[in-house]
């Protein structure tokens, strides 16, 4: 039998068997307590100061940049595990010469019914005889008005001096009655562009409306449809609202469907440089058709995207943003769902940029580099430290504070001041001021003192203007909380 005590040390004895066993059990239990304390101090390990260095991806392409800025490297345990992620396109400044040797298709879709009648009908006609006044002779013009129907009222065809001479005398005689058959000048317009366009051209589609669609299809979804086949001939659709009968969530949803903007227009004097805007940024097109796919694995969701339509796939969501021209920067935020149950860290997915560059040809792809992984994290103190307080702060200028002038323009529309008031005195400051921010001086702050004083006045306003206050604030609010989410995607 061997001896048990044969592996000690001179001068060492055992101990008891009892209290080696808890000697035994109190090693156990500090393993236990030290691996634990490890699991807690993990939330240390990727959280560091300088992560925030390594929130922005950069790719390039030819005559297009695209960037990536995230705003956190981290978000709590138990909490909304929201991630913001701004993405940046940029057009290449391309020399005078070059910039506007691209051939342009401009149809624009006016809107003639009864409500446009006298001086509304005047101003626009006035506009439109500007921008063919703009046009070169390898430009190309139509004309489409609709009421109760639609016509084609000028043909496409190239801007040459006696064409221009024939468009003007035939403006001269177009004039205003009937309904708003949105949906057939649509139609109409669509044709025109696909049927006649040739490889290399770039096009623009601009519808103007004073009212709401009322003969044929004037579902919202059927007149989506419409618009969204801009899409798939990889040409720009914009939408321009006139005075206070139109409906500016409609027309933002068709300039959506069709990749472009909204306009809403109180005085009809700046048609004008709207239809110049659009015609300029068509012929100085560097990128068209612009597609951003974002990656979503394991759990990840994108929740928002500026209010641009968001298209689910299998394992990935599709964004198009529109078109880019030369020297255009454009920029919005992304909002991202990781999961955040647990402690530990979550991959983000790809995100490409696909386009088509201005001289045809086949479809480019830009892709920025793996994003970094996002940790979810219990203390407090290392949240705030993944934090980028430049980061957050835009966004809370730019996409929460517009997010909010959306939100006020509904309540004013109705009339509901009380609650567009509430509203804004419910602003979540709470990441600023863990950041050290003084709230009081930040852009945001100003923002939303001023939209408080805006309601105010509205709701001070005399019964008998009250309809008129709430249609024009209401939609001037709506198209500023549109325009500042997507930053610089108008001229």
């Amino acid at each position: 039998m061997p001896n048990q005590f044969e592996n000690q040390l001179p001068g060492e004895t055992e101990p008891p068997r009892p209290q080696r066993w808890l000697i035994i059990g109190l090693l156990f239990v500090l393993t236990l307590g030290g691996t634990y304390a490890a699991r807690l101090a993990a939330d240390t390990t990727t959280i560091d100061p300088k992560h925030n260095a390594d929130l922005e991806r950069h790719a390039i392409r030819d005559a297009l940049t695209f960037k990536g800025r995230l705003d956190r490297g981290a978000v709590h345990v138990g909490g909304d595990g929201l991630v913001h992620l701004e993405l940046i396109a940029t057009g290449a400044e391309m020399p005078e010469r070059e910039a506007f040797r691209r051939s342009t298709d401009v149809v624009v879709v006016l809107d003639r019914s009864g409500s446009m009648a006298g001086d509304p009908m005047a101003k626009a006609l006035a506009a439109i005889r500007e921008l063919v006044d703009q046009l070169g002779s390898d430009d190309r013009f139509a004309l489409v008005t609709y009421a109760h129907g639609a016509n084609v009222t000028i043909p496409l065809d190239f801007a040459s001096d006696g064409a221009r001479s024939n468009w003007v005398a035939r403006l001269g005689s177009i004039g205003a009655g009937g309904g708003t058959n949105m949906a057939e000048g649509l139609d109409r317009a669509h044709e025109l562009v696909s049927t006649t366009r040739a490889a290399g051209r770039m096009a623009r589609i601009v519808l103007l409306s004073d009212g709401h669609a009322n003969q044929g299809d004037s579902s919202p979804d059927g007149l989506a449809r419409r618009s969204g086949r801009a899409v798939n001939g990889e040409y720009v659709l914009s939408t321009v609202g006139v005075g206070a009968g139109f409906d500016e969530r409609l027309m933002t949803r068709l300039a959506d469907a069709g990749t472009g903007n909204f306009y809403y227009v109180p005085d009809v004097e700046v048609l004008a440089g709207i239809f110049a805007d659009e015609f300029e940024s068509a012929r100085q097109t560097v990128a068209s058709a612009l597609e951003i796919r974002i990656d979503t694995p394991g759990g990840v969701e994108v929740v928002d995207a500026a209010g641009y339509p968001i298209e689910a796939r299998s394992g990935y969501v599709v964004v198009r943003p529109g078109s880019l021209f030369a020297g255009q920067q454009r920029s919005f935020w992304v909002t991202l769902r990781v999961p955040s149950s647990r402690k530990g860290e979550v991959a983000l997915g790809d995100v490409r940029l696909a386009f088509t560059p201005a001289h045809g040809g086949a479809r480019e792809e830009v892709r920025l580099p793996q994003l970094p992984t996002i940790a979810a994290v219990v203390d407090e103190t290392r949240f705030v430290a993944s934090l980028d307080k430049q980061a957050v702060q835009t966004h809370h200028a730019e996409e929460m504070v517009n997010r909010l002038r959306q939100s006020v323009s509904e309540l004013v529309s109705s009339g509901n001041y009380a609650a567009a008031e509430k509203r804004l005195d419910d602003v979540d400051y709470d990441e600023l001021k863990a950041l050290g921010v003084e709230v009081e001086e930040t852009e945001s702050f100003d923002v939303v003192e001023k939209l408080k004083k805006d309601v105010q006045r509205a709701a001070a306003a005399p019964a008998p203007a009250q309809a008129a206050v709430r249609s024009e604030l209401g939609k001037s609010l709506y198209e500023a909380g549109t325009d500042g989410r997507r930053k610089g995607a108008k001229r």
